[in-house]
C-alpha cells in the first residue's frame, strides 16, 4: 500500500539554531512545518511558525501532548530534538503506524540513553575501553563524572580526590551507581555525527 505524501511536519524542543534552520529549510521545500518547545521563553514562538508550549520530555504529560498536536495538526512526521523525547515518539509512532519520526530504532535509543552500558558494549565490540570504575575504591584520579543518564555536559564535572567525589554525590544527590566515572584523558575533545537514513545508507559525517 502506498503511504500518502509527507507535508505536515512537528519539531520539537525547536528553540535551537539546528531545528531552526530545519524548520526554514523545509517550508523553502513545500512542507508545512509546526513547532513545539519546552520553554515559555523560545524564540520558536516568535518566528512566524504554528508554535505549541509542550511540557518537557521526561513529563508523564508529554506524549498526551503530542498525541493532541498530532491530532489538532494533521502532523505525519515528527523530529525529536532533545533525547528525552526519544523513546516517547518511538513509542508513539510503533502503535501509529501513520506517524513517522526523524529517530534510530527503539532498542538503539535504549541502549544509547544509559551510557554506562553503551560503554559496555562499545567494549565488547573494541570500539572504546574506556569503562567506568565499578566502585568508589577503585576510582583512581583524576576522573571523570557524569550521570548515567543525560545530554550535554549536564553535571559533568572532573574530580580530583574522593573528597571531591563525595562532594558531587552530596551535590548532587547521587548514589555512586548512578554515575559513569571513567579516566579522565586531557586534550581536546571532537564530536562526530554519523548521519543514517532508514535504508542504513550513509547522507553525511559531521565534526
Amino acid at each position: 500500500m502506498n503511504r500518502p505524501p509527507v507535508k505536515n511536519i512537528l519539531i520539537t524542543c525547536a528553540g535551537g539554531s539546528g531545528p531552526l534552520y530545519l524548520a526554514k529549510q523545509l517550508k523553502k521545500k513545500g512542507y508545512h512545518v509546526y513547532l513545539a518547545d519546552g520553554s515559555s521563553e523560545s524564540i520558536a514562538r516568535f518566528l512566524g511558525f504554528p508554535f505549541a508550549l509542550i511540557p518537557f520530555g521526561a513529563s508523564p504529560r508529554y506524549l498526551p501532548a503530542i498525541k493532541a498536536l498530532i491530532h489538532r495538526w494533521n502532523i505525519q512526521c515528527i523530529v525529536p530534538g532533545a533525547d528525552e523525547e526519544l523513546l516517547a515518539i518511538a513509542k508513539l509512532c510503533a502503535e501509529n503506524p501513520k506517524v513517522h519520526a526523524v529517530l534510530p530504532r527503539q532498542d538503539f535509543i535504549a541502549a544509547c540513553l544509559n551510557k554506562k552500558d553503551l560503554m559496555k558494549r562499545l567494549a565488547k565490540l573494541s570500539i572504546s575501553s574506556l569503562l567506568s570504575f565499578s566502585t568508589r575504591q577503585s576510582v583512581v584520579y583524576p576522573a571523570a563524572v557524569k550521570p548515567v543518564y543525560g545530554r550535554g555536559s549536564r553535571g559533568f564535572h572532573v574530580v580530583e580526590s574522593s573528597r571531591q567525589l563525595a562532594g558531587y554525590l552530596a551535590l548532587y544527590d547521587k548514589k555512586f551507581s548512578e554515575l559513569v566515572v571513567q579516566p579522565y584523558i586531557a586534550g581536546d575533545e571532537y564530536t562526530v555525527s554519523v548521519i543514517v537514513n532508514n535504508k542504513n545508507q550513509l547522507l553525511a559525517t559531521v565534526s
